[in-house]
């Protein structure tokens, strides 16, 4: 049946009536629950952090840092396209990495790195200083979103993703919202010690939670259900083999070290060219929301602690619509459906801001109301694991591949859409919005043809590989978790699972 389908007589697939119906054992549960514990939990708190980190620019540049370093044009704008730009051009290759590297090293390891840089925030003298560390901060940070989302996919079963992507990416406005609050906080405890404005100090308590934060990912993070980290403690035998029975209950082939092949598998398809024009149009036709507090700003009636206290209601908005679409995806006919839902949605704010010379209660709910329909990116990338089961590293270099494009295309459309010396009345930006949602909804219908003529035989071949053609089997030793690396697992090896590896000759195409 189609997406159309009315949500209630959706014909599920058989892999979907197949978990529907399993029950799962109170070991398995245990498991999951383990995985929302340590792997959720580590990688919730670093998006709040990153968000922090990334959002903090803003939230001290209505806050004393314009004034102070005498900021005068469109250098808001640039601090951004810094940061995309370091963004954009270290993603792919740092995707390509954490196929080849322990995540549990890789990611805490980035992590640190961007720490140090965040606390170097609090040093610049000018303009030039900032993009420097921008683009610094954009390298390092650029792993931290689609490296965790490639743990989900891995870790979860498509029955079980959508939903915790959703609350995954609820951390981004959670960051926000504590930049916002830890603004006001500095402003009442820390402004002008030892010799630092409040925005500074803003910068430098950002960093070191970042730092301290990094080390619990070395212990939190269990790497791939086939390559074990064995200092993640909570993680047992029984669990692991849990997750190996798992995976290929769902036909999800097992992680490996991409190599070229992989980056053809991406680059020759046109599934990474489709999705990255949605990716990119969503993100773009929300952007305006950023822009709230500069709109607040223009007012002159607030104060800075109320600027930011009216930001944080519009992210705690967010906050809570995306929980609420997390938990009623299942309701929705199909994963696209949901997205052509979503992104419909945003032409109600984007119109009447195009219009402008409206009440201002009118504005008020446009700004408000951009944060609703807000859960289209872990929906999409949701779409693209379901899409993708067959090919765990093309899938992880596909992500990296469609974040960079979208930072490639921010780093310069802001500044020409969005020019910060507009604010709060921009010419075009508004009137843009409501064009790419259009073509938006277009490229959508275009992938979902995309999948059915190109994706869809390759994942049917595989998973009917996985049921009935020959396997190679490459054994796994998972004892018991220590401290300790490789090394010691073969030195006290434990029992051994099999991982299925089937012999599909078009995944080497």
């Amino acid at each position: 049946m189609g997406f159309w389908t009315p949500m209630r007589k959706r014909q599920k697939s058989a892999l979907e009536l197949a978990e529907a119906n399993y029950v799962k054992s109170d070991a398995e549960k245990r498991m999951v629950w383990k995985l929302d514990m340590f792997l959720m939990t580590f990688g919730f708190i670093s998006q709040v952090i990153k968000f922090l980190d990334q959002t903090s620019i803003s939230t001290a540049y209505v806050s004393g840092m314009k004034e102070e370093l005498n900021l005068l044009g469109n250098e808001l704008n640039f601090f951004t396209t810094y940061f995309n730009i370091g963004y954009a051009i270290f993603l792919i290759p740092s995707q390509y990495f954490i196929t080849w590297f322990r995540p549990s090293l890789y990611l805490p390891c980035l992590e640190l790195a961007w720490g140090i840089v965040t606390c170097l925030m609090a040093t610049v003298k000018n303009a030039k200083g900032i993009y420097a560390l921008r683009a610094f901060l954009g390298a390092f940070e650029s792993s931290a979103y689609p490296g965790m989302t490639i743990l989900l996919t891995t870790w979860y079963t498509p029955m079980e993703l959508a939903r915790r992507m959703a609350i995954y990416q609820a951390a981004q406005p959670c960051g926000s919202m504590l930049s916002s609050a830890f603004q006001n906080a500095v402003y009442g405890t820390l402004n002008g010690k030892a010799g630092l404005s409040g925005w500074k100090w803003l910068f430098v308590v950002d960093g070191l939670i970042t730092i301290v934060w990094a080390v619990a990912g070395i212990f939190f993070i269990p790497d791939y259900p086939n390559r074990r980290n064995p200092r993640a403690f909570w993680y047992n035998d029984q669990d692991a083999a849990l997750a190996l029975e798992r995976n290929r209950r769902w036909r999800k082939a097992p992680s490996r070290p991409a190599g070229y092949a992989a980056l053809k598998r991406v680059f020759l398809s046109p599934v990474v060219y489709v999705f990255a024009a949605i990716y990119i149009s969503m993100n773009m036709s929300t952007a305006g929301a950023s822009y709230f507090n500069l709109w607040v700003k223009s007012l002159k009636v607030y104060s800075v602690e109320k600027i930011n206290a009216i930001t944080l209601s519009a992210y705690a908005v967010n906050v809570v619509t995306l929980i609420t679409w997390g938990f009623l995806i299942d309701w929705f006919p199909s994963l696209p459906f949901l997205l052509i839902l979503e992104v419909s949605l945003q032409l109600i704010p984007n119109i009447i801001m195009s219009i402008w010379n409206v009440p201002q209660g009118a504005k008020w709910f446009s700004f408000y109301f951009l944060y609703v329909p807000s859960s289209y990116s872990p929906v999409s990338f949701a779409w693209m694991a379901q899409m993708w089961t067959h090919d765990a590293e093309a899938r992880s270099i596909l992500y990296g591949a469609t974040i960079a494009l979208n930072y490639a295309i921010q780093s310069w459309s802001g500044v020409l859409i969005w020019p910060a010396k507009e604010a709060p009345h921009y010419s075009h930006a508004w009137q843009t919005s409501c064009a790419l949602i259009p073509f938006c909804i277009l490229m959508i219908f275009l992938l979902i043809w995309v999948d059915k003529k190109y994706v869809k035989p390759k994942r049917d071949a595989y998973a009917l590989a996985v049921e009935h053609e020959p396997e190679e089997v490459q054994a796994e030793e998972v004892g018991s978790a220590t401290y300790n690396d490789e090394k010691d697992l073969k030195a006290t090896p434990g029992p051994v699972h099999p991982t299925t590896m089937p012999k599909v000759t078009y995944l080497e195409a």
